[in-house]
């Protein structure tokens, strides 16, 4: 992606605060690349539940370790289309670069965006956050986006898939909770996704199934409160969920949905704050600016378009790899630690 001359300014004064906090030179990435775990393309559109009767299956427990951007292909090498991968189809339509530039097919973008800039990845894959955000933060802190990411201390996601059997099977019913702990303590259940007083999630996925080794969630359509490590923070981005999918064998797993604008400012601030870019300057409202002339998608339209109407959404797209956990019978409220917030230091 070609960054426009004012987003390049934002990034040089933006990786100048970061500096610091990353340990390394502006614009530099690690010497050598770490391992990258491979996660194999899935299909843009979520396949169809397979035909026939139920297969007795187990429960899986899986937990998320690590976050894949799109900044690095399977074989770790950089890579300015690796977001293309990421997510899946989610407006049900192959926007193309001549598509984009006029607009004919989808919503109003926002005055000064370019052309290009709603252009879809592989088969129509919508991934906004990996085309538009990634580059500008890997500019800025390409050390901390290198390989696979590894989750924070505070934050992660645990999946549970009820009666998946490694065959095809057309039911296979999953859910989603989210796991915190503080410094020095075990995981635990954040109370705020849990049903009350139950070890139930309110993020569940009734429609689940196993296709070709995978495990799909089926329509979706949840609401996900993520938090991704991000140039030293642990960024909130409140989803809105679209499909769910993993390797029942190796772990490798995807997820796409969108994040309304309000979320995608809530989470810039808290990036931003963090590295010392402070509400009112002009790197703070440029680097918010810069990202928000990407949004693509409507976000209570019907498959997230209609021509005419002003673009309020981001679509994200997100690898990831998960390995088998014993889950955590502990559960509690949680209160976020209040992040680092250098704009409020004398």
């Amino acid at each position: 992606m070609a960054l426009p001359n004012c987003a390049r300014e934002v990034i040089r004064r933006l990786c100048a605060l970061v500096v610091s906090a990353a340990g390394t030179h502006c614009g530099a990435a690690a010497s050598t690349p770490p391992p990258l775990d491979d996660i194999p393309a899935v299909p843009a559109r979520p396949p169809a539940a397979p035909a026939g009767p139920n297969i007795p299956g187990e429960v899986r427990w899986l937990v998320v370790q690590s976050w894949q951007l799109g900044a690095y292909d399977a074989s770790g090498k950089r890579t300015p289309r690796g977001w293309a991968d990421l997510g899946f189809d989610l407006d049900h339509r192959l926007t193309t670069q001549a598509l984009s530039k006029s607009g004919s097919e989808s919503c109003t973008r926002l005055e000064g965006s370019p052309n290009s800039i709603a252009t879809d990845g592989r088969d129509g894959i919508d991934n906004q956050f990996g085309s538009q955000l990634v580059p500008l933060l890997y500019a800025a802190c390409p050390s901390t986006l290198h390989g696979n990411i590894p989750v924070r201390d505070s934050f992660t996601l645990l999946l549970r898939l009820d009666d998946a059997a490694t065959a095809d099977d057309p039911s296979a019913p999953g859910s989603l909770f989210v796991l915190r702990r503080s410094v020095g303590e075990d995981w635990t259940l954040d109370d705020a996704l849990l049903e009350k007083g139950e070890f139930v999630s309110k993020i569940r996925f009734p429609g689940g199934f196993v296709r070709d080794g995978r495990w799909w969630s089926g329509p979706s359509g949840m609401h996900l409160p993520l938090e991704l490590p991000l140039c030293g923070a642990s960024v909130p981005l409140d989803l809105e969920l679209g499909a769910l999918s993993v390797e029942l064998d190796g772990g490798a797993g995807m997820l796409g949905g969108f994040a309304r604008s309000t979320a995608i400012d809530a989470g810039l601030g808290v990036l931003l704050r963090v590295n010392g870019a402070c509400p009112g300057t002009s790197t703070y409202d440029q680097f918010v600016h810069t990202v928000i002339l990407g949004l693509d998608v409507v976000a209570d339209a019907p498959n997230l378009q209609e021509v005419g109407r002003v673009c309020d959404s981001l679509t994200v797209g997100l690898g990831f790899v998960a390995e088998p956990m014993t889950p955590p019978r502990a559960h509690g409220p949680f209160v976020r630690p209040e992040a680092v917030d250098e704009c409020k230091k004398p």
